[in-house]
């Protein structure tokens, strides 16, 4: 054989030889984690062992909202009355079937999927939303929660463990967004802890710019807030604005309604409300 052909097969062979070094360099550098940098796209798998086996059979029906606390832990609320009859057999009369039944309505689990705390519902002192929609965790401890049916005119303020604190408007027919006593509708609620306010989208149902308290107000024996505040009333943009003399007063009214101890402020230019809570002074 001529040395030339010596030397094109050796090519090839080594040609060969560096190929396959390439993929298995290739193989292992895929297969080793590396850090994420700005602009890698983010992926998600699911995770069906999560949350873990609830106890007494329980099912959540619709989740109307999620959010995680500043231990870490993970808070749901979702909606009971959205389960059908098939889905919670077991708690018709007479049962259907051994399974199912609804979980309560506020759900505490740990990042691993452990239920730490259930509760929710009707109860004394306050009034339970139509259909459970959104849940916010404060740093002091608090959860609230809200609901958007057509009634849902009100969010609700717990402790940790469920225990009624306050309610921030009532459940009923709406008034419109120039009242001063509801809210309507609110989609989400969001905690300043610098400024010790609650943010609320208060736009499902009315068209609220802004909600907020300026005065810290007494509260009654039971720690219900007493009608002390003062408010200034929002304008439904769908009214024709009037004209109003330029020596006029700006009008105001004064709140004495499930909002006492609460005030609003609203324009017409935005769908966020602003509400806050102040101790009171000695």
């Amino acid at each position: 054989m001529a040395p030339w052909h010596d030397r094109a097969g050796l090519g090839r062979a080594l040609a060969r030889v560096i190929h396959v070094f390439s993929l298995l360099i290739a193989a292992i550098v895929l297969a080793l984690p590396r850090a994420a940098t700005a602009g890698d796209i983010p992926t998600f798998a699911v995770d069906a062992s999560w949350p873990k086996q609830l106890p007494n059979n329980w099912i959540l029906g619709q989740v109307g909202g999620i959010t995680v606390d500043w231990q870490g832990h993970i808070w749901v609320i979702h909606r009971p009355r959205s389960l059908t009859d098939d889905e919670k057999g077991a708690t018709l009369n007479p049962p259907r079937s051994k399974c199912c039944a609804s979980a309560p309505p506020v759900l505490e689990f740990d990042s691993d999927g452990n239920l730490l705390r259930s509760w929710g519902g009707a109860g004394e002192g306050y009034e339970w939303v139509g259909r459970e929609h959104g849940i916010e965790v404060d740093e002091r401890g608090f959860v609230w929660v809200g609901g958007n049916a057509d009634n849902d005119n009100a969010i609700l303020k717990f402790t940790l463990d469920g225990k009624f604190v306050a309610q921030i408007g009532k459940i009923g027919p709406s008034l419109g967004s120039n009242d001063t006593t509801q809210l309507g509708k609110p989609a989400e609620t969001a905690i300043d802890k610098e400024a010790n306010e609650i943010y609320v989208a208060d736009g499902y149902g009315n068209r609220r710019s802004s909600f907020s308290t300026r005065a810290p107000s007494p509260t009654s024996g039971t720690g219900a807030p007493m009608a002390t505040s003062r408010t200034t009333t929002s304008r439904d943009p769908t009214t024709p604005r009037r004209r109003r003399p330029s020596n006029s007063p700006t009008p105001s009214t004064a709140s004495s309604s499930p909002m006492t101890g609460w005030s609003m402020s609203a324009t017409a230019s935005t769908t966020a409300s602003r509400c806050s809570r102040r101790t009171a002074p000695s």
